[in-house]
């Protein structure tokens, strides 16, 4: 082996280090985030407020509608946006598209479409 291929080798080796470390850094950060535990019962006997708050111009799925309200609750500039949640079979987990007239309407009249996937 000459000084080049050993070069070659050092820097690859060290390279293969730093991708390591900044996987494993990577992954202790986001372990460290706090989360919040959503408790059913407790946003059940919310289901009618939040219907009434953030249910204004959606449409949900159904079976879904506690999930998407206390999800749409979490974004209150999403109010006044219409909003189909759409459960269908689909390749993905979930997909968001605009409607058909997306680009011809008002930004304040545009719709969404949300898909989710079983």
């Amino acid at each position: 082996m000459n000084f080049r291929s050993l070069k070659v080798l050092y820097i690859l080796f060290l390279s293969i280090i730093i991708v390591t470390c900044q996987i494993f850094i990577t992954i202790n950060t986001y372990a460290q985030l706090p989360t919040k535990e959503i408790k059913k019962q407790e946003w059940i006997e919310k289901n009618k407020e939040l219907k009434e708050i953030y249910g204004v111009n959606k449409q949900l799925a159904p079976g879904f509608e506690l999930a998407s309200l206390i999800a749409l609750s979490q974004f209150p500039e999403l109010i006044p946006l219409k909003i189909d949640i759409i459960y269908s079979k689909i390749k993905t987990t979930m997909q968001a598209r605009p409607t058909i007239w997306f680009l011809l309407r008002k930004k304040e009249n545009r719709g969404y479409k949300v898909i989710i996937n079983s």
